[in-house]
């Protein structure tokens, strides 16, 4: 899975570089100046850790990717793009395997209600205070039914103190 996202990106890449206008050294400069130039306009915000604490961070598989999911380890909460907005969730249920301070599947609700979103993943190797997720999915239901699927890739990662 991640050899073949590392080829999906590579060959954007290499396409974005051979189908790009000429730009002049300075708007070229001006970019490279920046680190934030590829942080994407949609998607939820830089998220920080205290010292000591632990997050899972995870983004959408399909293009584009984004940072769809976020929670911090004990916290009962989560942050979901959904529908171009960040929504808040409490989380009412937590299980599975045993993930760092996570657990591999957990369930939430928004606070109106109108959403039930389900989180499960695989994880993946082992990080410098972290862990991969290697693949997953969150399920959002609405209040009318309907479900979307939204494969997710990530990480759990955690602050030294």
């Amino acid at each position: 899975m991640i050899r073949v996202l590392a080829v999906i990106l590579a060959v954007s890449a290499v396409a974005a570089c051979t189908s790009s206008p000429a730009q002049s050294p300075a708007a070229v400069a001006a970019r490279a100046a920046s680190p934030l130039q590829d942080v994407p306009e949609a998607g939820l915000p830089a998220q920080r850790l205290a010292p000591g604490e632990c997050g899972l961070f995870l983004w959408s598989m399909t293009p584009p990717q984004k940072f769809v999911f976020f929670t911090r380890a004990a916290s009962g909460r989560a942050e979901l793009w959904h529908e171009s907005r960040a929504v808040t969730l409490t989380q009412v249920d937590a299980h599975g395997d045993i993930f760092g301070q996570f657990l591999t599947a957990s369930d939430y609700v928004s606070p109106d209600a109108a959403l039930e979103v389900s989180l499960t993943f695989r994880p993946g190797e082992t990080l410098e205070q972290g862990q991969r997720v290697e693949g997953g999915r969150v399920v959002i239901r609405g209040r009318d039914g309907w479900e979307t699927v939204l494969p997710v890739s990530g990480i759990s990662a955690c602050m030294g103190r």
